[in-house]
């Protein structure tokens, strides 16, 4: 019953995604398609065009990520561009309190005309698309490794005041010992009513793993873990494999707090 559940949820979702490609407008670039409202300007979607291939040659580039198949022609990502919030609420299937949303499998990015800190979400969605293709479907990632990265790409490529804002706030937390302990971090899988405080935390100090990780050891060793994820090897296991300095999750947890307070 849940095979058949999920069958139709992805067959309405491939339904939906063509009816809408129908009734909209096209621009395409070297990895991307846009599907946009007629009533928007060319000059508004070249914009959006020239962001998400911006960001696609960022991340590609920060994480020496090579992939077995590119996005071209009908492997491209596709973006849908509404005109206004109601028509994204109407014509999108994305939850109806939210600004924009992702179908991470089909590489799929909703949102509509300028929708606030578009940027932001661009750079963050397509940072998770890009890392779960590359480290393919590894069971055993914990969600920070995931959402870290996430939140790197965007806070320093996006919106850098935000990664000062971050900074300020991970001393903060480890200063009053609000943080959590690393085998908690390595288990935590968030639900949809988890505590707004907690969910805070969790994304603040896993952004602040990954950047300990890439600032304090290099990008070169970061990729090194990541190739060993990408070969389904246990990433608990890979950190103390990759990093000379860290043999378990005390020391982990140690040097992140030195490196933060230093």
């Amino acid at each position: 019953m849940k095979k058949v559940i999920i069958f139709l949820i992805i067959f309405l979702g491939i339904c939906s995604f063509l009816t809408l490609a129908g009734e909209l407008k096209k621009e395409r670039s070297l990895h991307f398609i846009v599907n946009y409202s007629p009533e928007i300007e060319r000059e508004y979607i070249r914009k959006i065009i020239n962001e998400a291939e911006r960001f696609y040659r960022i991340i590609t580039r920060e994480f020496y990520f090579i992939r077995e198949t590119p996005w071209l022609w009908d492997k491209r990502a596709k973006i849908f561009v509404a005109l206004n919030r109601q028509e994204y609420k109407d014509k999108f299937p994305c939850p109806e309190w939210s600004e924009a949303c992702v179908n991470y499998p089909q590489k799929v990015i909703y949102t509509y005309k300028n929708q606030k800190e578009f940027s932001s979400f661009l750079a963050h969605e397509l940072a998770h698309i890009i890392f779960r293709e590359y480290v393919g479907e590894n069971l055993s990632l914990p969600l920070w490794i995931d959402e870290g990265v996430a939140v790197y790409v965007e806070s320093k490529y996006a919106n850098p005041s935000l990664e000062r804002l971050l900074t300020r706030k991970i001393r903060r937390i480890i200063k009053e010992k609000k943080y959590m302990n690393f085998d908690k971090m390595n288990n935590i899988f968030l639900k949809k009513n988890a505590n707004r405080e907690f969910v805070n935390v969790f994304y603040i100090q896993a952004w602040s793993m990954v950047n300990f990780l890439r600032e304090r050891f290099g990008r070169i060793k970061f990729k090194e873990y990541l190739d060993q994820i990408s070969k389904g090897k246990d990433p608990q296991q890979m950190i103390f494999f990759t990093y000379g300095l860290i043999d378990n999750n005390e020391d982990f947890e140690r040097l992140w707090r030195e490196f933060y307070l230093k």
